[in-house]
């Protein structure tokens, strides 16, 4: 019945005919197969249900996988249909497998069919579509470590990249948390991550923290070593605003504390406020200052 309604939506294709007139079905082909012309069936679900694994096919493309499980021949294919048959039936096997949310056992099924799944559009969108589905029902984060990184080893779509970038940026923010890894090699490990997904957002967040903690902390080592003008100038080569204003601060703070005693000198405390208008020129909680220093 697969065949025929097959046949009727294209019935250019006479792949399956006998001298262009006799249509010749699955059942009859697999009976007399010995005795008729050789036929050369096409690598597509039309062909496949001419193979042994015709029946499981037919199953899968009506939607009934888990008979198509039960019935689908243990043996090893040899033509290109036989292949296509095979791929055929492991894809909608670890589909089936999905749905019912035991990706562990999709794995197996889904590497035997892995090339025609990249091949296929519809299929990559199908396991997008359940794969988001079991993704909702994992609370375990080894386990969403473990599941996005089969996903994206599987079909390396944009969801599958996001997810798995995600988790392994989590995973560096935890050895980071748990001072397993030092800040530079987090760092090196969160860039090979950004090749995954360049624009996830996870990754990129956790990329511009570190960067900033390491940045504060040498110039806060230039500042204890007294080295204030070159503190500063690391300062204003940074790409993060963040360490131009925290620098900012803390020359402003120094100033206002120093005006308020009454100890530090007017040339300190212009060179403080030029500094800070170099860093941060435009913010308004530092005009005033500005104003009174004559700095603009």
């Amino acid at each position: 019945m697969v065949t025929l309604s097959l046949i009727q939506q294209n019935k250019n294709n006479c792949g399956m005919r006998i001298k262009q007139q006799l249509f010749v079905l699955p059942g009859c082909y697999q009976r007399f197969c010995d005795r008729l012309p050789e036929i050369r069936f096409p690598a597509q679900i039309l062909g496949a249900l001419y193979t042994d694994w015709g029946l499981a096919v037919a199953a899968c493309h009506e939607g009934d996988t888990a008979r198509a499980i039960k019935i689908k021949p243990n043996k090893n294919p040899i033509s290109v249909t036989d292949r296509f048959a095979d791929r055929f039936v492991s894809y909608h096997e670890g589909c089936h497998y999905l749905q019912n949310l035991e990706w562990r056992k999709a794995i197996k099924s889904f590497e035997q069919a892995k090339l025609e799944i990249k091949a296929n559009s519809d299929w990559c969108k199908e396991i997008d579509r359940l794969c988001e589905l079991q993704r909702q029902k994992i609370n375990d984060f080894e386990e969403h470590l473990q599941f996005s990184k089969f996903w994206y080893e599987l079909i390396a779509t944009q969801p599958s990249k996001s997810y798995f970038a995600e988790y392994k940026a989590r995973k560096v923010a935890e050895k980071l948390s748990n001072e397993t890894i030092s800040y530079h090699q987090g760092l090196k490990e969160l860039q090979k991550i950004k090749d995954i997904d360049p624009n996830n957002s996870v990754t990129l967040n956790l990329i511009e923290t570190i960067e900033i903690d390491l940045e504060l902390q040498e110039i806060d080592r230039l500042w204890q070593q007294r080295l204030y003008e070159e503190a500063v100038r690391r300062a204003k080569r940074s790409r993060h605003e963040q360490v131009r204003f925290k620098v900012a601060e803390v020359c402003i703070d120094i100033l206002l504390k120093g005006a308020q005693s009454g100890n530090l000198p007017f040339e300190l405390m212009h060179q403080l406020g030029q500094w800070t208008y170099e860093l941060c020129p435009r913010e308004p909680a530092f005009m005033p200052i500005y104003s009174q220093l004559g700095i603009y």
